[in-house]
């Protein structure tokens, strides 16, 4: 059970990542174009919800973790 936990959150993780690459990939592309209403957009709508759904997930993880160790 706790290995399919660890997977789910594990590749979870993993989706959010390549999503907020690809996401400051835009971004820097959109600067590189002087598209400042997209760089606005990218950071508020894909960054900051990408950063707290990692974080979210990362620390689900560490309870996991936390509680597989007791």
């Amino acid at each position: 059970m706790i290995n399919q936990a660890l997977g789910y959150y594990l590749d979870l993780i993993d989706k959010k990542l390549c999503l907020r690459g690809n996401a400051v990939v835009r971004r820097i592309e959109a600067v590189c174009a002087g598209d400042w209403e997209r760089v606005e957009f990218l950071e508020q709508m894909m960054l900051k919800p990408l950063g707290h759904q990692i974080y979210y997930l990362s620390e689900k993880l560490l309870e996991l973790l936390k509680k597989e160790g007791k």
